[in-house]
């Protein structure tokens, strides 16, 4: 072989085994340049108006969160499994009054990552898992989606796309209850002093005492004699 045709081969060799290693086409850092992860628990802290945080990857160069920590500059390296490692440094933001060393592994789908934030101030070290947001997920991303129901069936209030289907409206049915009291008549068992009902017994029975007009069953000259009747009766025997 021809000492020009060696130094060429030789080149191109060394071109391989420096380039990166990349299995199952492209690489775990391509692959998640820009993901997006939500945390299963509270990590940051901060302000934020998601219910969940989340770790935002822009172009495997920066990391920031939901919450308003970053963006700051991030490593993102793919290992010979086709996982990614990424490490970052965030500067005092949420709860940390120092800075935070953020480690943590992508699997090389980019459906999870795994890591650990560790702090000085105050000295902490939390492990905590994340899973890669997207729409279908069953899990709604404030950031991106109005709902996700998780399936892809049309016009069932969200749409596959995590868009309110069109035209959906959630109705709330109020009931109320009205209470109507009857006007007062002769034979509702209540005497009506205003309608100059003499008795109601609530029955339309005549001689029974009160009969079904309302009026006395004795006529006023013939009823007993009682207290009150401003008839001074002789004692009984």
């Amino acid at each position: 072989m021809k000492t020009q045709e060696k130094t060429l081969l030789g080149i191109a060799l060394a071109a391989v085994l420096t380039s990166p290693v990349c299995f199952g086409g492209a690489s775990a850092a391509g692959a998640c340049a820009d993901g997006r992860f939500l945390i299963s628990k509270e990590v940051f802290g901060g302000d934020t108006e998601f219910s969940r945080d989340a770790i935002v990857i822009e172009d495997s160069s920066r990391v920031r969160t939901a919450g308003g920590c970053g963006p700051v500059p991030a490593k993102v390296r793919t290992t010979r499994t086709g996982t990614a490692r990424l490490v970052a440094t965030f500067r005092p933001c949420g709860r940390f009054r120092g800075k935070a060393r953020l480690k943590a592994v992508i699997s090389a789908d980019c459906g999870t990552m795994n890591g650990t934030l560790i702090s000085k101030r105050p000295r902490s070290k939390v492990s905590f898992g994340a899973t890669s947001s997207f729409c279908g997920d069953g899990i709604v991303d404030p950031a991106r989606e109005a709902c996700d129901d998780g399936n892809e069936t049309p016009s069932d209030g969200c749409e596959a796309g995590c868009s309110e289907t069109s035209g959906s409206t959630s109705t709330t049915t109020t009931t109320s209850t009205t209470t109507t009291t009857a006007p007062p008549r002769c034979g509702d068992g209540h005497l009506d002093f205003d309608s100059d009902e003499y008795c109601d017994d609530g029955n339309e029975i005549g001689g029974d005492g009160c009969e079904p007009d309302c009026t006395p069953s004795l006529p006023p000259d013939t009823c007993p004699p009682f207290c009150d009747d401003d008839t001074l009766q002789p004692p009984s025997s």
